[in-house]
This record gives C-alpha cells, structure tokens and sequence, in this order.
C-alpha cells in the first residue's frame, strides 16, 4: 500500500493513484537476454502491445510499441521520459541502469502531456546512490548461443553450409553508494549480437549482420548545501 509509483514529472503512492498506471521491475526486464529493449516488454506490461515486424535482424530489431492501441494519425508511438527529460526513444537503454519503468495510459494519468499524450507515456528513471549507502559493485557476463535445427539434404546440407549459432555477449559493471551530502551510481555496458551467416567475408567487405553497443551511465547528485 505505500509503494510509490513514478507518475508524469512527480510521484505518488500507489494506493492513491486513480489514472490508468503499470509498472514493471528491473528484474523483470533482465529477464529476456534480447539486443533491444522494447522486445523486453512484450506480454509483461496490460495495455502495452510491442510488434517486432524485422525478423530479428541484429541491430534493427526493435519493436513499434502502442499504448491501448493506435489513438492518432500519423505518428502513433508513445512519449518517452527518461529522468524527466523527454526523448526520442528509449530502445538501447541496458535493463540494468533502470531503476523504474512505468506506462500511462489514460486521460487522467497523462494529463500533464496534454494532447501530446493522446498515445500514452513511458515514464523511465535511472538508478541512482542513495543517502547512506554503503559502495555496491556488481558485475554481470552473459554468454547466449542459439542453435537452429539443421535440415538434411538428400546428399548435401546446405543449412550447415550456410548458417552458424549466433552469439550473444552482454557484459555490465556498476558501482552505487553514497552519503548525506553525495551519492552516485557509474555503469558501462557492452553488448555484442552476431549473425548467423557464414562465408560473409567479401575482400573488405563483410556481409555479416552484426549489433554492438556502448552504455555509459553516471548519476552523481551533490548537496553542496543545504539548499544547493
């Protein structure tokens, strides 16, 4: 009953709340090994629809996420706030350096987006050290490999010939901590898909549908005074 819910640009306790509102944790998040985000909250989220159309192609497989469905003409994807800045996309984010992840749904609950949040909002915030913390370090490594079924040919198996597992390496360091006058949070992430396709070498040329990405987060908060 006293969960607090982050809700547009405030908070409130989750008993009191009366708009449209759904969450869903960190842990959650980081339980689908995927390359994108939005392929995270398929099925997770009630009243939040994400369609991958690609076909899972590293680096251009995220999906179109809608909010109760298409409200608008022309542009119909949500607004995306990440730390109380809004901004265009929330894909790459690493599950790891989410603290909340929240969507509004209703009038009443997107109500300070006025008519910009016809089509819902995604309301993210990012970890940060806390008062009193003791200094945290964690690591995680991720090593996924996916094997396709070959099919046998009559004399020749040209799936073997033509495709190979593909890797998927997810590495993340953070540290959290602090005290009554300064906390902070420091993360990096990489993380690394590979293809499936074998024989993609061409000369200087590589064929190869690869997807890598740098995260880099740090969120230091300093009292330098008592009301600064």
């Amino acid at each position: 009953m006293e969960e607090v819910v982050v809700v547009g640009y405030t908070t409130q306790r989750k008993a009191t709340i009366t708009g449209s509102v759904a969450t869903i944790t960190t842990k959650d998040l980081k339980q689908s090994p995927t390359a994108n985000l939005t392929n995270a909250l398929a099925g997770r989220m009630p009243g939040l629809m994400a369609n991958q159309f690609s076909g899972g192609e590293p680096g251009v497989d995220g999906a179109d996420l809608r909010i109760r469905g298409a409200s608008t003409y022309g542009d119909q994807t949500p607004i995306f706030i990440i730390d109380g800045v809004e901004r265009d996309d929330m894909a790459y984010l690493a599950p790891e350096e989410i603290e909340t992840f929240t969507i509004l749904k209703d009038a009443s609950a997107t109500a300070a987006y006025g008519i910009r949040g016809a089509n819902g909002v995604v309301v993210i915030t990012t970890k940060r050290g806390q008062a009193s913390e003791k200094p945290s370090v964690s690591f995680k490594a991720t090593n996924v490999i996916e094997y396709f079924k070959n099919g046998k040919g009559y004399n020749w198996d040209y799936f073997d010939y033509a495709f190979k597992p593909g890797i998927q390496q997810d590495y993340s360091l953070s540290v959290r901590g602090g005290s009554e006058r300064a906390r902070y949070y420091v993360m990096a992430n990489y993380y690394k898909q590979d293809g499936n396709y074998k024989h993609t070498d061409m000369a200087d040329y590589s064929t190869q549908a690869v997807f890598q990405r740098y995260n880099f987060r740090a969120n230091v908060d300093v009292d330098i005074t008592k009301n600064f």
